[in-house]
């Protein structure tokens, strides 16, 4: 006869979604607003794919809380934390850099979730997320690139051949004496 128990949450995986569920219900106030005020079809259609994949998580989110018995935290609230009557602040383009760094932001809280996560729920889930944030950094940098506002690293020159450093008085301001 085997016996079924309950799996507890971790304090990490509890940490997670809690910060997940603030996050998440944050975004999704900021993006009402920003949707009430972009006039660029392809932006605004990027941002409702980032409103349709931030409500869902608060959705999920709030599942996880009430099925485990915590307490569903006070998140933000679009009838409390979004006044529509604002003038616009920003341009769309704006907007794309926003999403595009919330895809950035999302990819290194999902991993660093997953990688803390012990249940196989949780790991399902951060999982998930990992994916979208991955399409949503994507979705955002491509219509970038297609508008000309993406911003590149620096190029370098490529060398011409293998070089080794010969002196190293480079790091004389680092260890011993400094710059004479």
């Amino acid at each position: 006869m085997q016996t079924e128990h309950k799996i507890l949450l971790t304090s990490a995986e509890i940490a997670n979604i809690w910060s997940a569920y603030i996050n998440d219900t944050l975004a999704v106030c900021t993006l009402e607003v920003y949707l009430s005020h972009v006039e660029d079809t392809e932006i605004r259609s990027v941002l409702e794919f980032a409103m349709q994949l931030s409500r869902a998580h608060v959705q999920k989110l709030k599942s996880f809380f009430i099925e485990e018995q915590y307490p569903v935290p006070d998140g933000f609230s679009e009838k409390l934390d979004v006044n529509l009557e604002t003038p616009r602040l920003f341009l769309d383009d704006f907007y794309l850099f926003y999403i595009q760094n919330i895809g950035k932001v999302g990819l290194e809280f999902y991993t660093l979730a997953l990688a803390n996560a012990a249940r196989l729920d949780m790991c399902e889930y951060f999982t998930e997320c990992l994916n979208e944030s991955a399409r949503l950094l994507n979705k955002a940098t491509e219509i970038m690139l297609q508008k000309g506002t993406f911003i590149r690293a620096p190029f370098i020159p490529i060398p011409k051949k293998v070089e080794y450093v010969q002196n190293q008085s480079y790091l004389a301001g680092l260890f011993g004496h400094g710059r004479r």
